[in-house]
């Protein structure tokens, strides 16, 4: 979109509202630099084991306006490295986060149109990645129906050329490998009980011979009394971009309780691989693209591209979380994570990956301040040296950050 489109859609949406009921206008910025150390180990092949320290930067501006029948999304982005692979100052990417309206017809129906952040369910298998510097988007159009206890959602999104000015692993868009994506969405509460279901359709381009990939899957979530318990389960078929006969799973139970200050979180995650006497031409691995992995399997990201990170030889993550909140500003947070690979990495190796702990604070002293640290450790074992993620079992990859989040509004009407 050109700067002079732009300027033309924003004066537009400052005029005066044929509806007074309901007309919000508002200008926000976001100013988010991240101070990162990792040492002994790497996230790609590309990466050395050598101790690494940089600084990105997301500058960000929301501009939103809100009204009775459509509202206005744009969010445009720069974000900035420094000490990056020994330069001192560099643009990571310069885009949109996002830049969509959304007419809405009727009271419980609306339309996303343009380019938006999409995250389903607990975000998984398709999340907005907010802890990525430059997020996750997509473009298109996305349908919605929204009622208090019932809600179903239908998406249809593309990619196309972006171009390659700037590093496209800080671009919100240029990483998606389909060329069209379709997701449903079913969700709706009953009493304690709530449901979700999920289809989705990935189609690649001819780059990929045309292969197809699709998922259906969902959640069952049931909260009584402060006792929380759910389970997830996805099948994903068709053809991936090998041209490879896809039957894979996922698995993930988990339950949590929550006693005044204190919330304990327990379960595991099941990504299915493949096993040695695999049939030629097929696939049991399962493949999460568009979802977010450091939520469920550690900060550290050791596991975080599949199935190219576990060899296609599936994960299974049992995991530990404990949260204490200190006072309304301040929290604790404690993750423990254990590794194993579902079928083994090599003859003789052990399936036992490893250990994670992750450990991290937020205090946000205002609302429009947050501040957070955190610090990892990951212990590995023999088979871990298979993935070629570390170079030895005699060091302890650690992996620290220190980010501040500044996002004040500096303009805001209502009429």
């Amino acid at each position: 979109m050109s700067f002079l489109t732009l300027v033309t859609v924003l004066l537009i949406s400052q005029q005066p509202a044929e509806d007074s009921v309901k007309n919000d206008f508002s200008v926000n910025v976001e100013i988010r630099p991240r101070l990162e150390f990792k040492e002994n180990y790497r996230l790609s092949s590309e990466e050395t084991f050598d101790p690494t320290t940089f600084i990105s930067q997301r500058n960000r501006l929301n501009i939103n306006n809100l009204r009775k029948n459509f509202n206005l999304r744009v969010s445009f982005q720069e974000i900035h490295l420094f000490l990056k692979d020994g330069v001192g100052s560099q643009v990571g990417s310069l885009n949109f986060n996002e830049l969509y309206i959304e007419p809405k017809i009727g009271k419980h129906f609306s339309a996303l149109i343009g380019r938006q952040n999409f995250q389903l369910d607990n975000g998984r298998m398709f999340s907005a990645a907010p802890w990525s510097q430059q997020h996750r988007s997509h473009e298109g159009i996305r349908l919605q129906y929204v009622t208090r206890s019932f809600r179903t959602d239908f998406a249809a999104f593309f990619t196309r050329n972006y171009g390659s000015r700037f590093e496209a692993s800080y671009s919100p868009v240029a990483s998606h490998k389909y060329q069209y994506l379709l997701v449903h969405q079913l969700k709706g509460t009953h009493q304690q009980l709530t449901y979700t279901l999920i289809n989705s359709a990935e189609l690649f381009d001819k780059t990929f011979s045309n292969a197809k990939r699709y998922a259906t899957g969902g959640r069952l979530e049931y909260n009584l009394k402060g006792i929380y318990t759910t389970l997830s389960a996805f099948y994903q078929y068709g053809r991936n971009q090998q041209n490879q006969r896809v039957r894979a799973y996922y698995v993930q139970p988990e339950v949590s309780a929550t006693l005044k200050k204190f919330t304990l979180r327990v379960g595991a995650e099941l990504l299915s691989g493949n096993p040695d006497n695999v049939k030629s031409g097929y696939s049991n691995s399962y493949e999460i693209a568009y979802g977010v992995a450091w939520k469920f399997m550690g900060n550290m990201n050791f596991y975080a591209k599949f199935p190219a990170d576990v060899a296609n030889k599936g994960l299974f993550n049992p995991y530990l979380f404990l949260f204490y909140r200190l006072t309304k500003k301040l929290q604790l947070r404690l993750d423990n994570h254990l590794f194993y690979s579902q079928y083994t990495l090599a003859a003789q190796a052990q399936k036992y990956l490893g250990y994670e702990i992750d450990c991290s604070v937020n205090y946000k002293p205002t609302t429009y301040v947050d501040l957070n640290y955190g610090l990892s450790f990951y212990d590995p074992t023999s088979s871990t040296l298979l993935l070629k993620k570390i170079r030895n079992t005699t060091t302890t990859p650690v992996w620290s950050y220190l980010m501040v989040s500044f996002n004040p509004t500096l303009f805001s009407r209502k009429k």
